[in-house]
């Protein structure tokens, strides 16, 4: 039998989600390595004691493609990219849902997230900005979440994931077991605008320390890391096999899984106005 186009393309692609799929086997490096290895954002993370995890969801109501005979069963394309989303933490065990930090599967996670052939594909790109915190002005690291979301995303989008921010530090200020932490927070958010599906992931870990029974940021130097790629619809019809054999979650499941999703938003003087 002679393989066509399709067929080999097909093939190809399998093999981009069997790998996917491969459990990760990172590992930390010793205590030698470690005195030698010069990135900084690994060494942060080998300091960082817990983490606050939020997540959100936002369109424009622009109109997606059609879900087709086999993905009908998920009703949205959302809730197909929420259980893409809910397969790569369970494969990595980046629990959304507590405070627990944990580098190895941070780390595994960031991997996992950046060669997802669901949404690595059409249009990808990870990027930083650096920005400086002070104890009453956080507008330099929200403006610089605004920077790192202006990919055309719906600005009330990017206000609702500012939103979802203040509810991750809500969470990180709680939970007061030493005097001075390290928190990562992180965000992920599913976004709909101009008819493409945006997967998002922000994380940027910051320094707190405790006053009056509660964290507070202190004056730092921090850098604001964001990943994001588009859904590609075809490709998940075509696989629309393997996305059914991953554990189902609903949009609005992904969204209460964050554990900050259940705080209030922080309402800390440093925050700018809306």
């Amino acid at each position: 039998m002679t393989m066509t186009m399709t067929d080999a393309l097909v093939f190809g692609e399998h093999s981009d989600i069997n790998l996917w799929n491969t459990p990760p086997t990172l590992t930390l490096p010793d205590a030698q390595s470690l005195r030698l290895f010069a990135n900084a954002q690994m060494r942060a993370a080998l300091t960082t004691s817990d983490k606050s995890v939020g997540h959100r969801y936002g369109t424009d109501m622009s109109v997606l493609p059609a879900l087709g005979n086999d993905l009908e069963v998920f009703g949205t394309w959302p809730s197909v990219a929420a259980t893409i989303y809910n397969k790569l933490i369970r494969m990595t065990n980046f629990d959304p849902s507590n405070v627990d930090f944990d580098a190895a599967s941070f780390t595994a996670f960031k991997t996992k997230f950046s060669t997802c052939p669901y949404w690595n594909g059409l249009e990808f790109n990870i990027l930083y900005r650096d920005a400086t915190l002070r104890i009453r002005d956080y507008r330099q690291a929200v403006d610089a979440v605004i920077d790192l979301l202006t990919v055309g995303i719906n600005p009330n989008i990017v206000q609702s994931i500012i939103n979802n921010i203040k509810q991750i530090a809500q969470l990180a200020s709680r939970n007061v077991r030493q005097q001075q932490k390290q928190t990562m927070f992180q965000n992920g958010s599913l976004c709909i605008t101009n008819g493409k599906l945006y997967v998002f992931f922000l994380y940027n870990a910051v320094q707190m320390t405790a006053q009056q029974g509660k964290y507070t940021v202190i004056d730092q130097n921090s850098r604001i890391v964001r990943g994001y790629g588009v859904l590609d619809f075809d490709f998940c019809k075509r696989h629309a096999s393997s996305i059914l054999g991953y554990d189902k979650q609903s949009v609005d499941a992904w969204e209460g899984g964050a554990a900050a999703n259940s705080q209030p938003e922080n309402t800390s003087g440093g925050w700018p106005p809306d």
